[in-house]
């Protein structure tokens, strides 16, 4: 049996090695694509350079032809502080194990047509091209995570278990509200689903609790890059606050196998809750350096807080957590290009 250090060593070592191997295929299309250009006529190569000169001469031109998208891959490692009166009285403390996948990208936004008319068909049929409607924008940004959490947690005494599964999703449309020098801030809203299943070793009762909410979230983004040409880290301050959610929690004294055999009351334990009759807060701290022009080495902390008072139930959660993953940048037109990992974008 190997021990959960050389797991986590051996997990991140495969995951290092399979990014760059698809960065090196990806490497690989783009000079197969370079060499057939260059065996094209001189007057086609000559039309092609013309065509795409107005969409290469600045970031602004690209950023207008087509999205571009900064995806990064997350393994995190931290503790965590649990306190669950439905489940035990007593505070719960360990390890926990995560995986995250970040993505940033700039969205559309939409006009309406030139020249559309309500009493003409080809007005309608035009709509069927989404490039006669819709634009990118350097102002709209799109954020989107998902993440999943394992952890082990102990009571003081060490004689009793909690095992937690845990899943996150968050999606928020933010708006760029300022961008100067000294770097950029995007402000904005989004929605959070969250689902935590928890185990306890030792309560006969009620041996289990689903700790599910979907939330109406505001998300701030602030992002500043260094000006260095030869290595351009990027610096990253991420904040989601739960405004308004609707969660599922159990009785005080409902037993958990009575509550879940009655299908009739599951409706009974979905509640909702205002900023003010909780605090849940997200904050993530992140600095990208890129790495010999292909990927960024991300280097992360998170802090979670969640307080709540659900049917005489406290519940509270603290969690540190120190993330480690590879980031990069592409566009999407019919198929992914790499960027350069040393792009002048902000997100």
């Amino acid at each position: 049996m190997t021990s959960p250090k050389l797991r986590l060593f051996l997990s991140t070592l495969v995951f290092c090695s399979l990014l760059l191997s698809v960065q090196k295929i990806e490497a690989q299309n783009n000079k197969i694509l370079g060499k057939k250009l260059e065996n094209l006529p001189k007057d086609s190569k000559k039309l092609s350079l013309e065509k795409n000169q107005s969409s290469t001469t600045s970031l602004k031109a690209l950023v207008e032809v087509q999205p571009i998208k900064m995806r990064t891959y997350y393994l995190g490692v931290g503790g965590m502080k649990l306190l669950n009166e439905y489940l035990s009285p007593l505070s719960y403390v360990g390890m926990s194990y995560s995986f995250a996948l970040e993505q940033n990208s700039f969205a559309y936004s939409y006009h309406k047509p030139e020249h559309f008319s309500f009493k003409s068909w080809s007005s309608y049929k035009a709509l069927l091209h989404p490039a006669n409607y819709r634009k990118l924008s350097s102002k709209i940004l799109n954020y989107s995570m998902l993440q999943f959490h394992l952890g082990e947690l102990y009571n003081p005494a060490k004689n009793a278990a909690i095992s937690s599964f845990v899943f996150q999703g968050d999606r928020a449309w933010l708006y760029r509200v300022h961008q100067s020098r000294f770097g950029s801030l995007d402000l904005g809203l989004g929605l959070k689903l969250d689902c935590w299943l928890l185990y306890q070793s030792r309560n006969g009762n009620n041996p289990a609790d689903i700790d599910a909410s979907l939330a109406l979230t505001g998300m701030a983004n602030y992002s500043y890059r260094l000006p260095l040409r030869s290595c351009p880290i990027l610096f990253r301050v991420t904040n989601i606050l739960d405004l308004y959610a609707l969660r599922h929690g159990m009785n005080y004294v409902e037993g958990y196998y009575f509550a879940y055999g009655e299908k009739e009351k599951l409706w009974e334990h979905i509640h909702s809750r205002f900023l003010g009759q909780q605090w849940v807060d997200q904050l993530k701290l992140s600095l990208d350096v890129p790495v010999f022009d292909l990927f960024s080495l991300s280097l992360a902390y998170r802090y979670d807080l969640n307080t709540s008072l659900l049917r005489s139930n406290r519940k509270q959660y603290q969690g540190h957590r120190f993330l480690f993953g590879l980031s990069y940048y592409f566009r999407q037109a019919n198929e992914s290009q790499a960027l350069s990992s040393k792009s002048e974008l902000c997100f």
